[in-house]
């Protein structure tokens, strides 16, 4: 543990706005205990903008690395969009980078986990128009059992696939083109997606959606049981580039071809 917290304190310095959080996320990875608070709120820089962010411990700063170090989501040159959709936000970090590139679109995020969602409500609060939903994305509506992995809390799905993850509760499952006709934008979308395997529900949808212009998100191979290989096929209206990120995950970037 102490390692995994050199480690971040090194990623993550950089993107930290100002000397004085520096020194409070130092002190505060290396002398949490009971009498020093299990949360800590850091401004942070995101494209020469400053946020504020809530970071509830390890799994929280994976994700910030993954999102603002590693740029998992990182875009160039795709003008203005008129909408964001984020399914699977976790905390808000990705919706906040989307939202500061393209500061003028409107946002939608959604995430089924409500201590994740808790998180998600704070960090977006500065964005007005944000519309946020606690719900998970599956096949149809219904009622569905939420996953953790097991010493990773930031990676919930509803799909048990293994004896590496234990039941934390119930969510409000809908299908994608729910979730697509309540976003009230007509055109250029980027729909960002982590959701755990069940992007098996979501390929074949929008790959028909003209609206979504950019598509960025995780795949994963042995929760959705979808080879990458066979997901660029299913995605036959995109130009898509992948990355694989070890153990059957890849980052998919794609964009509509006109």
């Amino acid at each position: 543990m102490f390692r995994r917290r050199i480690y971040f304190i090194r990623k993550l310095w950089r993107i930290i706005a100002n000397k004085r959080d520096l020194m409070r996320f130092i002190i505060w990875a290396f002398i949490r205990c009971r009498y020093w608070p299990k949360s800590i709120v850091l401004e942070i820089r995101v494209l020469n903008k400053v946020h504020s962010v809530i970071i509830r411990g390890i799994d929280d700063l994976a994700v910030l690395e993954e999102v603002f170090v590693d740029g998992e989501y990182q875009l160039s040159g795709e003008g203005d969009l008129d909408g964001i959709i984020d399914l699977g936000a976790h905390a808000g970090f990705a919706s906040i980078y989307l939202k500061t590139v393209f500061d003028s679109a409107k946002l939608l995020s959604v995430e089924p986990d409500i201590a994740n969602y808790r998180s998600l409500t704070q960090n977006l609060q500065k964005f007005d128009s944000a519309e946020l939903m606690n719900l998970a994305v599956s096949e149809k509506e219904e009622i569905i059992p939420l996953y953790i992995k097991n010493k990773a809390s930031f990676s919930i799905s509803h799909l048990e696939n293994d004896s590496d993850r234990s039941y934390v509760g119930n969510a409000v499952g809908m299908p994608i083109d729910w979730f697509l006709a309540k976003f009230d934008v007509d055109s250029r979308l980027v729909l960002k997606f982590d959701v755990e395997g069940a992007e098996k529900y979501i390929y074949n949808i929008i790959n028909k959606d003209s609206r979504i212009i950019i598509l960025l998100g995780e795949h994963h191979e042995d929760l959705s049981g979808i080879r990458i290989h066979d997901t660029v096929e299913m995605l036959s209206n995109y130009e898509i580039t992948w990355e694989s990120l070890g153990s059957g995950r890849f980052i998919l970037r794609g964009s509509r071809i006109r």
